[in-house]
C-alpha cells in the first residue's frame, strides 16, 4: 500500500506522517517510509533537494527548480518507494507529485500541461493509493511554521518558498482542494489546523487500516477553533468588542499551544497583553520576544529585561525603530552575546552614539553591521560601508543601501546586481525615482513579494500599477498600501476584500479611527466571521497606544 501526505507548509504532514508510519509499524505491518523525520531515504534526493534550496535567491528559474523537483522525485520513486512496494512493504511519503505540480503552477506560473507529463514520467505511472490532505488554515500553518523558527533561534526567516510571498500557501491549498475533489476515491482531506496531534493520528490510522481492508474509509473530523471566535450572530461592533474577542482566543489558544497564542498578541500594546506575555514567556520566549518588535513603554521595557538572558537575539531584535538612554542601555548589555541581533537593530538610527556601537560591533559582525545602516546615508555611515565592504557578504552590503536614492548608492546596486539582485531589489524600499520602478519592473516576475514590500508608503500611478497586477495572487499587493488614503487605495481595498481580507485589515493602520476606515474594517470582521488572522489585524490597526511608531513588517 502506498500513502501520500500533502499540505502547504506548517500544515503537520511531515509530523503526522511519522506519527502514522510508527503506528503502522507498531501495528505489525512493514513499512518504509520516503521522507522519515523531513530526510529523504534517497541521498541522492537528498542532495538534489539541498541544492535547490542552498541555490542563491533569484539565481534558479522556475523550469529549473520544477525540473529538479520531479528528478528528486523520480529517484525517491526508483530507488526507494518501487522496491519497498515490491518487497510487499507500506510506502509512506511526505509529500509527491501533487504539491510539485500545485507549486509549478502557483508559484511559478507554469502551464500546467507542460507539467503533469514531466510528472508521470517522474513517477514512473506509479500512482498512491491513498493520499490524506493534512489541511490547515494557511495563516495558522504560516504562524506555527515562522514559531517553530523562532524557536529554533533562525528569527522569523520565512524559508525558501516565503519568498514567493504570504498569499502562496493559499493558492497552493486551493490546487490541493481541486485535485482531491477530483479524485475524492483517492483523497482523505483532514482538517488539522485546531485538532491534536493525537486526534489525528487515531483518526488518519483509521482511515488507512479501513483502506487496506478495502472498505470505505471512515469520515474524518472537523476541528474546532479556539472559544471566543465570533460567529456572524456575535461580530463585535466596536473596538473593545474587538479586543475582548480576540484575547479570549489567545487564552483559549495559550492552554494547549502556548507559542502559537504568543504569536497572536505580537505588536499589541497595553497591560493586559503584557499580562498574557508574562504568563507565556517561560514557555515561548522567543516568540514573545519577537512579538515586542517596535514596541516602547515601561511593560515591554521589562518583558526585554526578563527575557534578555534566555533569548538575547530577539530581544535584541526587538529594539529595531527604538532609540533612548534605555534601548541603548539594553544594546550595550546584549553586545557581548547577541552582537549581531544588536547590530542590525540599528537600522535607520541617526545618532551618533549608534554610530559608535556600529564601529565597535564591525570587527564581529561586519554583515549584520552593513544592515543596520539602511536608511543612514551620513558621510561616517558612508566610510563605515566602504570599510566593511571587502568583509562582509553582498547581500548585506545591498540591504545597507535601503531607502537611499543618492549617484553613490545607485552605483553601488548597479555592481552589486548581479551577485545579489534580491538584496537589491529589498534596497529599493520607499524609494520613487524611475530607476528604482525600473528595476521593480523587471524583478517582479521572479521578486513579487520583494517588489511589492517596497512599495510600502508609495502613492503614485507607477506604485498602484504594481499592486493592481499582482493583487489576485499577492496579498503584499495591498498591504504595501497601509496607511494610504487615495481613492486609488480605497479601490484596491475594495477589488481585493473577498480575496485578502485579513491584509485589507491591515492597510487600515493609521485609517480605522477615521469613518471610513472603521466602516470598512467592521465590514471586513462581518463577511469573515470566525477568522482568526481578520480578528487579530483588526485588533492590532485599532491599538493606538503603538500605532504611530510599529513598523508594518509581516513579523509584526
Amino acid at each position: 500500500m502506498f500513502i501520500v501526505f500533502e499540505g502547504i507548509e506548517g500544515s503537520g504532514k511531515t509530523t503526522l506522517s511519522d506519527r502514522v508510519t510508527a503506528r503502522l509499524r507498531g501495528l505489525g505491518h512493514r513499512v518504509c517510509h520516503a521522507r522519515e523525520a523531513g530526510a529523504l531515504a534517497s541521498p541522492v534526493a537528498e542532495r538534489i533537494r539541498s541544492l535547490v534550496r542552498e541555490v542563491r535567491p533569484l539565481a534558479l528559474c522556475e523550469t529549473s527548480e520544477f525540473l529538479l523537483h520531479a528528478a528528486r522525485e523520480a529517484q525517491s520513486v526508483e530507488e526507494i518507494v518501487r522496491p519497498a512496494l515490491a518487497r510487499g512493504d507500506w510506502v509512506v511519503a511526505d509529500r509527491f507529485v501533487y504539491s510539485r505540480l500545485a507549486l509549478a503552477r502557483e508559484r511559478g506560473e507554469l502551464d500546467p500541461a507542460a507539467l503533469w507529463p514531466v510528472l508521470q514520467l517522474a513517477s514512473a505511472g506509479l500512482s498512491p493509493d491513498l493520499v490524506v490532505f493534512v489541511d490547515v488554515e494557511p495563516s495558522i500553518a504560516s504562524a506555527r511554521r515562522r514559531c517553530g523558527r523562532l524557536a529554533a533561534g533562525k528569527g522569523g526567516d520565512p524559508g525558501h518558498e516565503g519568498q514567493a510571498g504570504a498569499g502562496l500557501p493559499c493558492r497552493v491549498r486551493r490546487c490541493l482542494y481541486r485535485l482531491a475533489q477530483a479524485d475524492p476515491d483517492r483523497w482523505l482531506v483532514f482538517d488539522n489546523t485546531w485538532a491534536s496531534l493525537d486526534e489525528a493520528e487515531e483518526a488518519i490510522v483509521r482511515s488507512v487500516l479501513s483502506r487496506a481492508e478495502g472498505q470505505p474509509a471512515p469520515a474524518l473530523p472537523r476541528s474546532r477553533g479556539p472559544a471566543g471566535l465570533p460567529g456572524p450572530a456575535d461580530v463585535p461592533r466596536d473596538e473593545r468588542a474587538v479586543r475582548r474577542c480576540l484575547l479570549a482566543a489567545v487564552d483559549a489558544v495559550a492552554s494547549r499551544e502556548p507559542p502559537l497564542a504568543a504569536w497572536l498578541v505580537r505588536g499589541l500594546s497595553g497591560a493586559d497583553v503584557d499580562e498574557r506575555r508574562l504568563r507565556l514567556a517561560l514557555k515561548a520566549p522567543a516568540v514573545v520576544a519577537h512579538g515586542l518588535a517596535g514596541l516602547g513603554g515601561a511593560g515591554p521595557m521589562a518583558l526585554r529585561h526578563a527575557l534578555k538572558a534566555v533569548v538575547p537575539d530577539e530581544v535584541a531584535r526587538s529594539l529595531t525603530g527604538l532609540w533612548g538612554d534605555e534601548a541603548l542601555g539594553l544594546r550595550r548589555e546584549l553586545e557581548d552575546r547577541a552582537p549581531r541581533a544588536v547590530a542590525r537593530s540599528l537600522a535607520g538610527v541617526l545618532a551618533p552614539q549608534a554610530m559608535a556601537v556600529r564601529a565597535e560591533l564591525a570587527p564581529r559582525a561586519p554583515a549584520e553591521v552593513l544592515e543596520g545602516l539602511s536608511g543612514v546615508a551620513t558621510d561616517e555611515a558612508w566610510e563605515l560601508r566602504r570599510a566593511l565592504s571587502s568583509s562582509a557578504p553582498l547581500e548585506a552590503l545591498a540591504r545597507s543601501l535601503a531607502g537611499l536614492d543618492s549617484q553613490e548608492a545607485w552605483a553601488l546596486r548597479e555592481s552589486l546586481l548581479a551577485g545579489a539582485p534580491l538584496a537589491v531589489v529589498e534596497s529599493l524600499a520607499g524609494l520613487a525615482s524611475p530607476h528604482a520602478f525600473e528595476l521593480r519592473r523587471r524583478f517582479l516576475p521572479r521578486a513579487p513579494r520583494a517588489v511589492l514590500d517596497t512599495l510600502a508608503g508609495l502613492e503614485g500611478d507607477e506604485a498602484f500599477a504594481l499592486r493592481e497586477a499582482a493583487g489576485e495572487r499577492m496579498r503584499e499587493a495591498v498591504e504595501s498600501a497601509a496607511g494610504l488614503g487615495s481613492e486609488r487605495a480605497w479601490t484596491l481595498r475594495e477589488r481585493l476584500l473577498a480575496v485578502w481580507p485579513a491584509s485589507v485589515v491591515r492597510s487600515l493602520s493609521g485609517l480605522a479611527h477615521a469613518a471610513r476606515g472603521r466602516e470598512l474594517l467592521f465590514r471586513v470582521l462581518e463577511r469573515a466571521s470566525g477568522d482568526l488572522e481578520v480578528l487579530r489585524e483588526a485588533a492590532w490597526v485599532l491599538d493606538d497606544a503603538s500605532a504611530p511608531e510599529r513598523p508594518l513588517s509581516r513579523t509584526g
